[in-house]
């Protein structure tokens, strides 16, 4: 049983998710980050100038017209006011970048609005955009049975070049990935597609250092194919070099098929921010040889230490 660690974006996600970021209630978060400590940052002088460059930031990619600013601020707001829950960002797909392609990306937020409202800041953007002359393409397609709008600039030719945005039962989806991605998105909303629900590294690891208020997770299985294949794809090979260092060896040293998954919970309750995190290992290789567990086992003899060495010291910390 997992009741502790249950998500409700979990079954709306890929089951080959890598990365994760999850915010259970985006205005609580808010308020329980301005009433801590972080809050009494957000009051200092270092963020005052944080905010001013970015406020010049915008204002020269702008133009410094003041009256646009203006309706992008207000029309940010708009959309901000309108999050009624939590909100979720997840990267899958990895292979893509070996045939240099993006990676799929699904960002879902539990909204109040409405089509109508989705259509018309979509239709502002278009207005906008053009005026300042660049290019921005806007078509709309039924995709298993719900409205997708494609958007992106005039010279994306492919979906997988442009942004799918869509609204399902209060759900705002913004995906990149192409056609496939969004119809297995859409399907999984109503239950009929292999989701993330069943992933037993998320389940555990937040059933140890519990959920928070947000949540970070990265499930290393399935990176390994991707490692794999990075071990031999030309483009990744480290030049011939003085050390004899390879990408092979280099993977190899760093351990990383050692790791499961990783995880870090925050919760700003009250007065107090508290972090947690955990890491799953399956082994102790490579860089994870430093750590071992828990008995009266003698040390590990490390391979990279020379034989000729006097003495050696192995750390190790909880």
């Amino acid at each position: 049983m997992h009741s502790k660690a249950e998500s409700g974006f979990l079954p709306m996600l890929p089951g080959d998710t890598v990365f994760l970021l999850e915010v259970d209630d985006w205005k609580e978060l808010g308020q329980s980050i301005e009433s801590g400590p972080l809050g009494e940052f957000s009051g200092s002088k270092a963020w005052g100038i944080m905010t001013e460059w970015a406020e010049q930031k915008m204002k020269s990619e702008l133009g410094d017209d003041s009256k646009k600013i203006e309706l992008l601020l207000e029309r940010m707001e708009e959309w901000e006011k309108s999050v009624s829950g939590g909100a979720v960002l997840a990267v899958g797909n990895l292979e893509k970048i070996l045939s240099k392609q993006m990676p799929d990306f699904t960002m879902l937020m539990q909204t109040d609005a409405t089509q109508s409202k989705l259509e018309d800041t979509l239709r502002w953007m278009k207005k906008e955009v053009t005026y300042s002359e660049g290019s921005f393409s806007w078509e709309k397609e039924k995709i298993a049975g719900e409205m997708v709008h494609w958007i992106g600039p005039d010279n994306a030719k492919e979906k997988e070049q442009r942004l799918a945005v869509l609204l399902v039962d209060q759900i705002l989806g913004i995906l990149v990935g192409g056609d496939d991605h969004v119809r297995e998105t859409i399907l999984r909303m109503e239950g009929e597609s292999e989701s993330m629900a069943g992933n037993d590294n998320y389940l555990d690891l937040f059933d140890e250092i519990n959920r928070g208020a947000a949540r970070m997770f990265i499930d290393f299985e399935p990176l390994q194919a991707l490692i794999k294949q990075a071990e031999s794809a030309s483009n990744m090979q480290i030049p011939e070099n003085p050390f004899g260092v390879t990408t092979t060896s280099l993977i190899s040293a760093m351990g990383l098929d050692s790791i499961e998954c990783l995880g870090l919970q925050i919760d700003p309750s009250g007065q107090n921010l508290v972090f947690s995190s955990a890491v799953f290992l399956a082994k102790y290789e490579g860089f994870f040889s430093f750590l071992q567990n828990e008995g009266d086992d003698e040390a590990v003899q490390y391979g990279f230490v020379p034989t000729q060495a006097f003495t050696a010291t192995s750390v190790r910390y909880d």
